[in-house]
């Protein structure tokens, strides 16, 4: 199916013209945030998720580590490391305070964000497109082309890189809304890497292996919107995946939301302030020869208060060949995968829905 990404402007590709804007669109290309807007209040079964896949199974005795990174740089690095790698083996996520990211940044990239989504439909239609390989768009659900049945999520994904040629293409409402993203880009960014250099000695890895495995990486950035929902029980705002990426930063508002499988059972990630959510992607499932694992997790909406998140994408270049590192394949642990372009891997998720494993478990070798 041809894309429908809108028409560029001789000033930004990815912005419609005030003429452009007023193209029509199916409802529910418009976003869940117009159907809340318009007065909706059922929902409409093309959000209604098939029973097995909104169950919910919650246990709330149970919390994803939370790792102190104040000693990182410091005499406490190796405790630390090792903090990290069992919570990379034993859960794929896990909480981080003294980031370095000030609580001022936090807020404000929260806050534009916010803005943003509270703007009128046919400004962020603007940034409208289905073209997942675009660098800067609007959209909602996952694939709106693809999903059979969609999800309760808005969201704004953008390239982070290279910063200066992507900044004049961002919304320029709010105002500050460019300012307050490069500044937050930059920190999370430092942060990414310091961490990958900790997962790396965890992993019994040269620090800077896996940086430099990833080469000129990839840095993308996603706001997701998730506006309270009249039948919360019956949708997601994003079912169970794993993210594609290497790593994932999260930053999550107070109302809560994700999930996380962890031993068959869905368990609440629930807010604390002044930390941000840290899980693997597949790449690094790929590069540590299954050792550490790329855990399936969810979004779930509610009825009562809207939530919205901003996530930082991680990864390897687009023309990075993936696959376990050397050193971590021996007679004993054979290489599990096949290496990957991590480019031809985001082409095969995105193409479609978003499959929970299907596209790591097609790089696995036949161990028979």
């Amino acid at each position: 199916m041809a894309s429908t990404a809108l028409p560029p402007t001789s000033l930004n590709p990815y912005q419609q013209t005030h003429e452009e804007k007023e193209q029509q669109y199916p409802v529910h290309y418009r976003g869940v945030k117009d159907l809340v807007d318009n007065g909706s209040r059922t929902l409409p079964q093309i959000y209604v998720k098939p029973p097995d896949e909104r169950l919910v199974i919650n246990s709330d005795q149970q919390q994803i580590p939370l790792i102190d990174l104040s000693e990182l740089e410091g005499a406490g690095r190796s405790a630390t490391v090792e903090a990290i790698g069992r919570a990379c083996r034993d859960w794929g996520f896990f909480l981080v305070k003294n980031h370095g990211v000030s609580e001022s940044t936090m807020e404000n990239e929260m806050r534009v964000g916010r803005e943003f989504f509270h703007l009128p439909t046919e400004e962020k239609m603007r940034y409208f497109s289905t073209d997942h390989k675009s660098r800067m768009r609007y959209a909602t659900s996952f694939n709106v082309k693809e999903d059979k049945t969609l999800n309760w999520r808005d969201f704004l994904r953008y390239s982070c890189k290279p910063l200066e040629e992507m900044v004049p293409l961002w919304p320029d409402k709010p105002t500050d809304f460019r300012k307050e993203n490069a500044e937050y880009i930059r920190k999370i960014g430092d942060l990414a890497s310091i961490l990958l250099s900790a997962i790396s000695e965890s992993l019994g890895l040269p620090s800077e292996y896996i940086n430099e495995v990833y080469g000129d990486y990839s840095q993308y950035m996603a706001y997701n919107f998730y506006p309270a929902c009249p039948n919360p029980e019956q949708t997601l705002g994003l079912p169970g995946h794993s993210d594609p990426g290497g790593l994932t930063l999260l930053m999550q508002d107070d109302v809560g939301g994700l999930q996380v499988l962890h031993e068959d059972h869905w368990v609440v990630v629930r807010p604390v302030p002044n930390t941000l959510v840290i899980n693997l992607g597949d790449q690094l499932q790929i590069l540590s020869n299954d050792i550490y694992k790329s855990v399936e997790h969810r979004a779930v909406v509610n009825s009562n208060r809207e939530r919205i998140s901003v996530a930082t994408a991680y990864g390897p270049s687009m023309s990075t060949l993936i696959a376990p590192a050397p050193q971590l394949v021996n007679s004993s642990s054979p290489a599990v995968y096949k290496g990957c372009v991590y480019g031809d891997f985001l082409d095969s998720l995105e193409s479609g829905s978003l499959h929970k494993k299907s596209v790591l478990d097609c790089l696995k070798l036949d161990m028979s």
